[in-house]
């Protein structure tokens, strides 16, 4: 018989050794089709079930190794598609009438207090030591849980949401204000209610209201400097908090990042204006400080920091990250509208 010939794929032999060509990954062997596929990995036309493609590594052509660079990775956002999602609420929240608003800053402020609340019983509860701020501060995310999944109105969250906006020349400066003075008023209002709430009834009583208490006058206490520096740090997590909501694609996802971010808060004691405005009222309304000792004291300087940290640290950096597909096809204001809101219709909602 004829030696066999190399060429045409089949086996030869030498010395009773039998040796196949060498493999060539550009050009598979053909395989039989199997059932409820075809041999391209298209398809079956009679059922319509797929089989992938005999490729190189076994596996449909769109996951070989030349041409994972034309896929996306779909589950993770870039900075366009994240400051994009955030624009987009914030157009939808600024279409909506100043009674909802109002409404939904109040819930944010009565919900934000039960961190406050949260905190005084377990320190009643566990007494004294080092070790005590670090577990109470575990109930310090009770309050940003309502606000983020009931989506309600908070002030340091509107440091990044309708800012977008803002930056877009989408929103003038004027009217930020007026969201801003009018959220951060109605989570004052609901702090207060609760602040009330908790000293005129016997929920905070015996040692949980001595230790919410030395927890409010501690608040108090810090000092102006102090309440400003740590609240600049509040603010940028506040906001960044928001920031990483909008790139979670699950619930999980978003109540893990609200507790490990706002934990650090509480943990490193840091100042947030609205749940130290329920701290700090509570000494109001029990009548060891004053209304002049709460806004001057102690909101003026967080709510200063907290703007500052949520509007350089989070909106303008991730802002300059951007690119110019954020603004494309979208109509902007002149600057001297952005400035002075004299438009009468600006193109956000």
């Amino acid at each position: 018989m004829p030696p066999d010939d190399p060429s045409d794929g089949s086996p030869t032999r030498t010395g009773g050794a039998e040796q196949r060509p060498p493999f060539s990954p550009s050009a598979p062997a053909e395989t039989p089709a199997r059932s409820g596929g075809t041999p391209d990995g298209s398809p079956d036309a009679e059922n319509g079930a797929y089989r992938p493609a005999d490729s190189r590594y076994g596996l449909p052509e769109r996951f070989e190794r030349d041409h994972l660079d034309d896929e996306s990775v779909e589950d993770i956002h870039d900075t366009n598609e994240i400051f994009t999602r955030i624009a987009a609420n914030a157009n939808q929240e600024f279409g909506h009438p100043t009674q909802l608003l109002f409404w939904s800053g109040l819930a944010a402020g009565l919900a934000i207090s039960l961190s406050f609340l949260g905190m005084a019983a377990v320190e009643s509860a566990m007494g004294s030591g080092d070790h005590v701020k670090l577990v109470s501060s575990l109930m310090y995310p009770l309050g940003f849980l309502f606000v983020v999944l009931g989506r309600y109105q908070l002030f340091t969250e509107n440091t990044l949401t309708p800012v977008t906006l803002v930056l877009t020349r989408r929103a003038s400066v004027p009217r930020l204000l007026r969201i801003w003075g009018l959220v951060l008023f109605a989570n004052v209002l609901g702090t207060s209610f609760a602040g009330f709430y908790f000293s005129a009834t016997s929920i905070l009583d015996g040692a949980m209201a001595a230790a919410a208490t030395e927890i409010s006058t501690h608040t108090l206490e810090m000092g102006w400097g102090a309440l400003f520096t740590k609240g600049t740090i509040a603010g940028w997590l506040v906001a960044g908090m928001v920031w990483l909501n909008f790139s979670a694609r699950t619930a999980m996802a978003r109540i893990l990042i609200v507790f490990a971010l706002m934990y650090v808060v509480a943990a490193m004691d840091l100042a947030h204006c609205i749940v130290g405005s329920a701290e700090v009222l509570y000494l109001v309304f029990e009548g060891e400080a004053g209304l002049l000792d709460w806004l001057w004291r102690f909101l003026a300087p967080a709510a200063l920091g907290n703007t500052i940290g949520g509007v350089l640290l989070v909106a303008l950096l991730n802002y300059a990250q951007t690119g110019a597909e954020v603004h494309s096809g979208r109509r902007a204001l002149s600057w001297r509208d952005w400035l002075l809101g004299t438009h009468d219709a600006e193109p956000a909602a």
